[in-house]
């Protein structure tokens, strides 16, 4: 049984009767209906037109599933510096639009499901942000996951970076971090001759250490 709620304070109270009948027969905008949610089925107040509508929390909640970009949740993190680096996250990953996208989404770099679409798995995974640290993903190519990321400091991460770029010699590809290793070379070492002073590879590959 629907139940109909009026806005007699608007009108005359000899002509509540009349303007009730009117209303049942033809829906305005001062008649409301008490009406379930199809979804979670809390009763509410609507108008006629809309009864069939979910409610704000059920909407909030198909909106966030079916769009995680754009949606909105009251999570108590937004002003926490781990929202901000999920955030951007989220956008290098899956925006097309956002400039680092190309290195990320564009490359099959992913975002775990665990974290997508939530801010506190993330936050718990991780933990709080120490102070002057960034995230890091332990494989390059890897998605941004519990297993793959870490917090270090920017200057590692850089290094961490150039490490991955990887070189041919004699036949041979490896990145920068494991040339220098198979050399018995430091990687500052070896990614300062290379892109810093700019040496040919034979040149910072076989040039003794004692004369770098």
């Amino acid at each position: 049984m629907l139940i109909h709620r009026f806005a007699s304070n608007r009108r005359a109270p000899g002509k509540e009767a009349q303007v009730a009948d009117n209303i049942i027969n033809k829906p305005t905008r001062y008649q409301t209906i008490l009406a379930a949610c199809p979804r979670c089925g809390v009763l509410r107040w609507n108008h006629p037109s809309r009864i069939h509508r979910m409610c704000k929390r059920c909407a909030a909640h198909v909106a966030a599933t079916q769009n995680p970009i754009n949606h909105r949740h009251k999570h108590g993190f937004s002003k926490c510096s781990n929202y901000v680096i999920w955030l951007g996250i989220r956008s290098r990953c899956l925006n097309p639009k956002n400039r680092s996208y190309r290195h990320y989404g564009a490359r099959g770099i992913t975002m775990c499901e665990r974290w997508l679409n939530s801010i506190e798995h993330f936050n718990t995974d991780m933990g709080p942000r120490p102070l002057g640290m960034t995230i890091d993903r332990i494989d390059n190519d890897g998605p941004y996951s519990p297993e793959n990321c870490r917090w270090i400091d920017r200057k590692a991460q850089a290094l961490n970076t150039r490490s991955n770029v990887k070189i041919t010699f004699n036949g041979e590809t490896l990145t920068v971090c494991q040339w220098a290793d198979k050399l018995g070379l430091l990687r500052e070492t070896l990614w300062s001759r290379l892109f810093r002073y700019r040496w040919t590879i034979d040149k910072a590959f076989t040039t003794p250490i004692h004369s770098g």
